[in-house]
Parts: C-alpha cells; sequence; structure tokens
C-alpha cells in the first residue's frame, strides 16, 4: 500500500538516509511527533492501511440536503499525486454527511476521474496547471465563483515530501495527521460543523498540531521569507500590515466560514498568478497564501479555533454498512 512504512529499517539507515531520517525526525518533534511521543504511538490511523486490505471502498451518497442546523459544506482536495486516491477515497466516502467533493489535479486522467466518480458519483473534478500546487487551483475555484454556495469548505491535499525513504515519513505523517484531525471520522465533523453553526466568530478549525506559531516554532521564525508578500497582500484586501501577527496552519489544511472566503475571493487571484512548479520551499506567493489564509479571520474580527485532537476513540474509522443508521441524520 503506497504511503505506509516499516519504521525498523529507517532507524536503521547511516549515509544520506541517515542525514535525511535526522531532520525529517527533528521537524516532527517540532511539530510534537517526538517516536515516543503520544501524537507518534497513539494517534489511531497514523500507519494503517487506508483502505484496511480487503475492504471495499465506500459509495458516497447524494450531495444535496444538509443535515438540520448545521452548515452546508463542500471539500476541495488537491491530488498532485493521484495515487494517493484510494487514502481519501476511504476516509471522505464514509461520512454520511450530504457534501461536494471538488477535486482539482494537474494532468488529465481517465482512468483517476473513473476511480473518484466510482465512489463520489457528483464529483467535479478539475484539471489545471501545476501552479501554485494546492494553493493556486484553491484560489482558482474560489475566483470563478464555484465555491459560493457553501457555508464552510475544508480544504485537503495530498501532501507529501517523497515517494519513499526518510523524507517520505514527513509528509505522510503530516498528511494523515491533518485527515484523522479534520475529518477523520463522523463525530469530528459533526463537531466542526456544529462550531461554526453555533459560534459566528470562528473564522477557521485546523489542527492543533500544525497551529502556528507554536512552543517550537516562534512568531519570528513562522515568518519565512514571505513577511513583505503576505503584507503586499493585506494591503491589497484595504488592511493595514502594521502589527500583523502570523498565526496559521502549516500545510494549508482547514475548514474555514464563509466570511474569509469572500475576503479571499477580492483578491482576484488565478492560477496564473502563482509561479510554475519549482521545487521552491518559501518564498512563493503560495507559501504567502499559507499565512494570510490563517491572518485572515483575526483581521475580519474572528478566531482561528483547533479541532480536539482524539487519542482513545471506541474505533475511528468503524465499519459502516449499507443502510445503518447515522447518529446525525
Amino acid at each position: 500500500m503506497p504511503g505506509l512504512f516499516s519504521i525498523t529499517p529507517l532507524l536503521a539507515a547511516g549515509g544520506r538516509q541517515g542525514r535525511e531520517l535526522k531532520k525529517s525526525l527533528s521537524i516532527l518533534r517540532k511539530f510534537g511527533f517526538a517516536v515516543s511521543s503520544e501524537n507518534f504511538q497513539c494517534t489511531p490511523g497514523l500507519f494503517e492501511a487506508w483502505p484496511p486490505a480487503g475492504a471495499a471502498l465506500p459509495v458516497h451518497g447524494p450531495v444535496s440536503g444538509r443535515v438540520e442546523g448545521l452548515p452546508s459544506f463542500a471539500v476541495v482536495l488537491h491530488l498532485h499525486y493521484r495515487d494517493l486516491w484510494p487514502e481519501f477515497a476511504w476516509c471522505l466516502g464514509r461520512l454520511p454527511f450530504p457534501f461536494q467533493l471538488i477535486v482539482t489535479t494537474n494532468e488529465e486522467d481517465p482512468a483517476f476521474e473513473r476511480d473518484v466518480r466510482q465512489v463520489f458519483p457528483a464529483a467535479e473534478i478539475h484539471v489545471m496547471e501545476n501552479r501554485g500546487r494546492d494553493v493556486g487551483p484553491f484560489m482558482e475555484l474560489l475566483r470563478q465563483g464555484r465555491l459560493d454556495r457553501f457555508d464552510a469548505v475544508c480544504k485537503l491535499h495530498g501532501k507529501r515530501s517523497a515517494v519513499s525513504g526518510p523524507r517520505a515519513l514527513l509528509g505522510h505523517i503530516w498528511r494523515r495527521a491533518n485527515l484523522i484531525d479534520l475529518v477523520g471520522s463522523e463525530e469530528q465533523v459533526a463537531h466542526i460543523l456544529r462550531r461554526f453553526a453555533y459560534d459566528p466568530g470562528i473564522g477557521m478549525i485546523g489542527s492543533p498540531r500544525f497551529h502556528f506559531p507554536n512552543a517550537h516554532f516562534r512568531e519570528d521564525g513562522v515568518w519565512g521569507e514571505n513577511r513583505d508578500a503576505v503584507f503586499e497582500l493585506i494591503r491589497s484586501l484595504g488592511g493595514e500590515p502594521s502589527g500583523q501577527r502570523p498565526e496559521y496552519y502549516a500545510g494549508t489544511m482547514f475548514w474555514a466560514a464563509r466570511k474569509p472566503l469572500e475576503a479571499l475571493r477580492k483578491l482576484d487571484l488565478s492560477i496564473a498568478d502563482f509561479e510554475p512548479e519549482n521545487g521552491a520551499i518559501d518564498g512563493t506567493l503560495g507559501h504567502a497564501m499559507e499565512r494570510l489564509f490563517g491572518m485572515l479571520p483575526a483581521m475580519l474580527g474572528q478566531k482561528l479555533e483547533d479541532a480536539p485532537v482524539i487519542y482513545d476513540p471506541p474505533d475511528l474509522f468503524p465499519p459502516n454498512p449499507a443502510g445503518s443508521p447515522s447518529t446525525v441524520r
């Protein structure tokens, strides 16, 4: 199964692999994922196969309608690495809520489109140029008005640091932990939707494990090479950069309410405004937008709220046989 790891050989790596492993583990430790930590050892689903061996992928129901009292929502998923689709299909397809899945990717791929529609028959699939990674396509969808009809949007993408080896461990944990914290169970999604419904002061909800700054990543270190570009974006929105504090969810996976999405749309950024992919790890428009996403709620009089981290649920990924009742329907 792509993306799974045998930890013992990695820990014995030497030479270049050993150096890469040391760097990856150092970054993970800063995220709170030291090998001995509760995050690493006790997060359900962090290293299991998705879908489990022999399990059939679910088929998600109609997207129309809504759960009474909860906001309507879309899940926007960018997959440059289309081989990760079964992982997202297993996680998202099991959610009992009506929602629109919108997938962006960088190449025409009839087999991939067929696989997506087998689980989400009503999915929207958009092929866009490889600019801005997951951020460029998201802003293009906003610019086109494709997200206007939803009360909230969950933004996800196929985060990957490498296909194999020590660096792959970093991307795998970063992706999996975000999925678990944002859409890992019916109960988790119901909690997030209720928070938006009951507190209009919440502009964004994300994983506390990737909320910057924190005890490991301090404010002066999270700007990277992006301060000037972020300030220019703030001015474009009519704001004043002076005194603005960087606060965001590293990796650009989060839930966003309607108000910050409307503000972002005013930037009128198209995918053509983003740099072609060049492997840059900082200093691009996408990295500036990563920070702006999290800073916008405060600029609009709203706040960020962390989703709960669940270490000991009965089963975060329980079987959900066809026809079984849902506690939120």
